[in-house]
């Protein structure tokens, strides 16, 4: 490895990223602010070490003048500063409680403590100055005067650092206080080391081998303690005057802020009502295009039941007919009844030969020609009106909404609870069931509870967002395979076009069409019965489950098809639970399909408990282990769910080949969008 000693231009761009850092970092970031100091031996910030010059006196005074020994251990060294402060017995009551109320927590000042450690963070360096000063009382304890300017002049500071409130706002977040702030730290140290030299001054001994130390330098003392508590006096004001002027811009800059606001709430509150009524006119225009539909409806229910009255008028008649030809051969003879039947024979041949034409005609119509492309299955699933001058700006909108859902899960990550997250996220990912359903080749269905124990948990869960993570890490992942997913809770209304468990089979069928056209390998011949094309158009749900089971069995075997849904547990109510059960049937049916071609994996989730009805499913009798249980309260995870650490697990997967059974859709076909 190169020397920083070899690397001048290196050293040279660390002096100037440390310049900007030390410049603009306190504006960029509160974690950038603060008094360390770029050293250009080590090449790295440093904190400050105003308290240096004050320790090194302490080591050479404590055992020369007071025979003591000077700790370096922080706490030890405020046990030897509060011995000193209570040493004579004359003034220990009232020393004791100025000591106590200008470093602890007692009455009214009972953040004193926070004061002093906002000013000087360094626990050690705090212990070196409180050591100092109670040296400065023990040297001052003859004279009443003297003392009691000390006292007044620390009280002062100590009431300066309590109006600033620390607690609220650090020092260390404004420029300006912080540099007032550790100019008002230095002269605290300065000012305990002058009074140390400049009251022990008599004592020549101590003072000639202090002056003759090897590592000891120290400035000549003012000749009166005026001046230096003068000097320290003048810096306690200047940090006043520094912590008013921008406690007077903070509040000036609120003034104009608050300006702004009330300026810009009129304009926001128009906005409001504007989108209000777009929506309310919205609403009523889709109020009247349901009635329409219903009238639609109605007329073809209606139609339907003419036909029904109708042919049964035939069959009637027929029926009558055929009794009219019994009674005439019992009354025309042996004759006529023998050639009718001979005639009958013969029209029967003849309409045997013509059924058997026709049904060859019709093979080879199916054979020839599709009755639906892809494009007109499309706008069947999104349920939106097939006409000749359709809009193909609605087909994009639903074929957005999948990425829009995913998009909006996604955002919901900084919305909600940091801890839930992590403890959903790490019990997830830690279940080994959870695990074998990633990494097993073969088809297989889980139902995930995570036992989140909130009633009033919003329809986007910390779940959702773990699925619409996992989502994207398996698309980045394995891009060959398939992905497809729903969020239940963002369809939670009846009114909406993807509600319910016909709604999930429409969209998770929808998201498979597109998938088979983008690949050009999409094939639409099983619908070869216009009774499948109406059920569709009705959006029949036995229908479209045939129709997902047709799309998935269009893979290879080299794809697994991953269908993510969220919040299943919507479904599980008294108006939806019998579609819900024939979707259930038709999940079980396709995992246990070994015939399909690709394998399907399919993963649903419940933020919080499955109810009886939903365990008592087929599908979860046959198989209890397809129901885990997470238990997220036992994880202490505080993190937010992560793309990277969901990323890497889905990467540890093994990458085994299927040896499956090919389907009879597994062959590639031409692409009919």
């Amino acid at each position: 490895m190169t020397s920083m000693a070899a690397a001048p231009v290196p050293s040279r761009l660390t002096a100037h990223a440390a310049a900007f850092i030390s410049a603009e970092g306190p504006d960029i970031h509160v974690a950038m602010a603060g008094s360390s100091r770029y050293d250009d031996n080590e090449h790295q910030f440093v904190p400050p070490n105003f308290h240096k010059s004050l320790e090194e006196l302490l080591k050479r005074y404590l055992p020369e003048n007071l025979g003591l020994q000077f700790q370096e251990d922080a706490k030890k060294l405020e046990e030897l500063a509060d011995k000193l402060a209570n040493t004579e017995a004359r003034y220990m009551d009232r020393q004791k409680t100025f000591w106590h109320s200008l470093w602890y927590h007692v009455g009214d000042t009972k953040d004193t403590l926070d004061a002093w450690v906002a000013l000087i963070p360094n626990e050690y360096g705090l212990a070196v100055v409180k050591t100092g000063l109670a040296v400065v009382f023990k040297l001052a304890e003859k004279s009443a005067e003297r003392r009691q300017k000390i006292e007044k002049t620390f009280v002062a500071i100590l009431e300066a650092l309590t109006r600033a409130d620390p607690a609220k706002r650090s020092f260390r977040s404004n420029e300006e206080i912080c540099v007032s702030a550790d100019h008002l730290n230095q002269c605290i140290v300065e000012c305990i080391e002058d009074m140390i030299l400049l009251t022990s001054k008599e004592k020549t001994s101590w003072r000639q081998k202090l002056a003759t130390a090897p590592k000891f330098t120290h400035r000549t003392p003012p000749p009166d303690p005026d001046m230096i508590l003068g000097k320290l006096e003048e810096a306690r004001k200047e940090f006043e005057r520094v912590i008013d002027l921008v406690r007077d811009n903070v509040i000036e800059g609120t003034g104009l802020l608050t300006q702004s606001m009330a300026m810009r709430l009129p304009g926001m509150h128009r906005n409001i009502l504007e989108t209000n009524e777009s929506l309310r006119v919205f609403s009523e225009k889709q109020d009247e295009r349901d009635k329409d539909y219903k009238r639609g409806y109605e007329a073809f229910y209606s139609m339907l039941h003419q036909i029904r009255a109708d042919t049964q008028n035939i069959v009637t008649r027929e029926s009558n007919r055929q009794n009219s030809l019994r009674i005439k051969e019992q009354e025309t003879g042996q004759v006529i009844t023998r050639n009718e039947v001979l005639q009958i024979l013969l029209e029967s041949k003849r309409q045997r030969t013509e059924i058997e034409r026709l049904r060859r005609e019709i093979r080879y119509t199916r054979k020839s020609r599709q009755l639906i492309k892809g494009d007109q299955l499309l706008y069947i699933l999104t349920g939106l009106p097939i006409s000749d001058n359709y809009e193909l700006a609605d087909l994009r909108q639903m074929l957005q909404r999948p990425n829009d859902d995913l998009q909006k899960c996604l955002s919901y990550k900084g919305k909600l609870n940091t801890e839930t997250q992590g403890q959903v996220q790490e019990s997830v990912l830690r279940n080994n069931r959870v695990l074998g359903w990633l990494n097993r080749p073969e088809s297989d269905l889980i139902l995930v509870d995570a036992n989140i124990d909130d009633p009033g948990m919003p329809k986007t869960t910390p779940l959702s967002v773990f699925c619409a993570t996992l989502v994207t890490s398996m698309v980045t992942a394995h891009p060959e395979d398939v992905v497809v997913f729903h969020f239940c809770g963002q369809h939670f209304l009846p009114k909406d076009a993807w509600y319910g468990p016909n709604g999930l089979v429409r969209f998770l069928a929808m998201q498979l069409l597109v998938r088979l056209l983008e690949m050009k390998c999409s094939d639409l011949s099983f619908i070869d019965d216009w009774d499948f094309v109406e059920g569709l158009e009705n959006h029949d749900l036995s229908c479209l489950c045939d129709l997902l089971y047709h799309l998935v069995a269009q893979f290879s075997a080299q794809t697994t098809v991953y269908c993510v849904i969220d919040t299943i547990s919507l479904f599980d109510n008294p108006r939806t639970l019998p579609d819900l059960k024939i979707v259930m049937d038709c999940f079980h049916s396709m995992v246990r399909d070994t015939s399909l071609s690709p394998a399907v994996k399919i993963l649903l989730t419940n933020p919080m408990h499955s109810k009886r009805t939903m365990k008592q499913l087929p599908i979860f009798q046959d198989d209890p282990t397809s129901l885990v249980n997470l238990i997220p309260d036992t994880l202490t995870s505080a993190a937010t769910i992560s793309d990277r650490v969901v990323g890497r697990t889905i990467s540890r997967q093994s990458p085994t080949s299927r040896s499956r059974v090919r389907g009879r859709y597994g062959a590639e076909f031409e692409s009919t969008w």
